[in-house]
């Protein structure tokens, strides 16, 4: 969402960086927030990190 953002010039590009704070899960029950922190580099996104807390939901082995 962040670089997004940034890629279409929805946000101020003139700074380094862009942060932002999402929601999510809450449909599921499990509500959740994420940070996005987007790098900007010529007024275009140079490095994006997500940051928040994960849990494992199921785990699988798939075999090729």
């Amino acid at each position: 969402v962040g670089c997004y953002m940034v890629h279409f010039g929805l946000v101020d590009t003139s700074k380094p960086t862009f942060e932002y704070r999402g929601i999510q899960g809450e449909a599921m029950g499990r509500p959740g927030t994420v940070q996005g922190i987007v790098t900007i580099k010529d007024h275009k996104p140079a490095k994006v990190q997500i940051i928040g807390e994960a849990v494992s939901v199921f785990d699988t082995i798939l075999e090729v």
